[in-house]
């Protein structure tokens, strides 16, 4: 979680830039989902698990424009070819 922070700490002024496939911004966000996933399926830590989505929360109100990380290509299921 840490890490996410820092990452979100390093985004917080100016503008996305692309790392890879997809953007900083949309990393965070999926690393934060991911985080609240685990602590929701652990049912431990709910003051972090809040904390957290309070973060999600005002991330998501600032960065409006991010959209939600895509599948990874390799795992994409293939499209039907017709005959």
């Amino acid at each position: 979680m840490v890490d996410v922070c820092a990452l979100a700490y390093g985004q917080r002024t100016g503008k996305d830039r692309e790392r890879g496939l997809v953007t900083v911004r949309q990393r965070i966000l999926f690393r934060f989902d991911l985080i609240l996933a685990m602590l929701a399926r652990s049912g431990w830590y709910p003051a972090i698990a809040e904390a957290t989505q309070r973060m999600v929360d005002a991330l998501s109100a600032r960065w409006t424009d991010v959209p939600g990380m895509p599948v990874y290509p390799a795992f994409r299921t293939p499209h039907a070819t017709s005959s």
